[in-house]
């Protein structure tokens, strides 16, 4: 009798062994294929990254027929909400400081970065942000970009879009060297 309950639980503790290795191996498994998706959505973002940044700088570029006017779809890229485009000429005007404080003014996400790259004469014109955490990707610098330029002291040379559905929508206007770049409704 003695003999058969210490089987009994010899073979209860067993299954105890047995349970906890299969919730270890369990958890295990769903850590690693967690860090696993963490590291494929990573990578989705930055291939995202770069195909706008191709995306864009061809649209402006291949849209500056005479006369044609396009508008362009671009999908955001991944946790990006606004994009930005200061016109060239705010790079090299004199007065690229007051036009540098007057975006700081704005109050917008990210303005900051975007004045310090208009004051510095840094060659970048499209930027990226995410209004979550303030942060700016500088995307690159396309020299055929015009923009309305609105009147002011000093005058205002950006353009902010906000996304919408999932893409960044700008109409195109094509001027023969240059493309002028319009905000949708």
């Amino acid at each position: 009798m003695k003999l058969k309950l210490l089987k009994n639980k010899i073979g209860q503790m067993n299954q105890v062994f047995i349970f906890l290795m299969a919730i270890f191996v369990i958890g295990l498994i769903v850590f690693v294929a967690s860090k696993s998706m963490g590291q494929l959505i990573s990578g989705k973002c930055d291939v995202d990254s770069i195909s706008f940044k191709q995306n864009i700088q061809s649209e402006i570029v291949e849209n500056n027929a005479y006369g044609s006017v396009n508008e362009i779809k671009l999908p955001v890229p991944c946790k990006y909400t606004t994009l930005c485009i200061v016109d060239p000429d705010a790079l090299i005007t004199s007065d690229s400081y007051g036009i540098g404080e007057t975006i700081l003014s704005t109050k917008m996400p990210g303005a900051f970065v975007i004045r310090n790259s208009i004051k510095n004469n840094v060659r970048t014109n499209i930027f990226l942000i995410s209004s979550s955490d303030g942060l700016v990707e500088e995307v690159g610098y396309v020299p055929q970009v015009k923009l309305d330029v609105v009147s002011g002291n000093p005058p205002s040379y950006i353009l902010c879009v906000n996304a919408s559905a999932g893409y960044f929508k700008i109409r195109t206007q094509g001027l023969g060297k240059f493309t002028k770049l319009k905000a949708t409704n």
